[in-house]
Formats: structure tokens, sequence, C-alpha cells
């Protein structure tokens, strides 16, 4: 399944409020690898609020997980 999170305005929403809801020590946790790299909450919340293809990638994966 493919989504499309260019414009995914209510995705990166979701995603910030989950977010900010989450206790410091758990922003530091691996939430998934994407290729060969460990992606925590706090990597995830700077890729995404930067806009990045990365940041697209990983919010198309929490989204797809249902995690947002």
């Amino acid at each position: 399944m493919r989504l499309n999170v260019a414009n995914s305005g209510k995705g990166k929403d979701d995603f910030f409020r989950v977010y900010s809801n989450l206790p410091m020590d758990v922003r530091k946790e691996i939430i998934l690898v994407v290729g060969d790299k460990p992606i925590t909450w706090n990597v995830a919340y700077d890729e995404i609020s930067n806009d990045t293809v990365l940041g697209k990638t990983i919010l198309a994966k929490i989204i797809g997980w249902g995690f947002v």
C-alpha cells in the first residue's frame, strides 16, 4: 500500500499530537528501521518537521501501521 503523504497535513498533525504526549524517555526509543538506519521518535520528529524525503517515508510507515 502506497500512501501519498506529500500533502498529508492530517497525518502530520496526528503524528505531532502523539509525539507531544510521549514521555521524554520514550522519544529516544527506536520505532522503526529505514534501510539500515534506526529511527527514534526524536529522529522521526526532526525529519517530519523538516519535510524531508526520509520524513515522508517515516510518516507513511507510521500511518500505515496505525501508530497515528
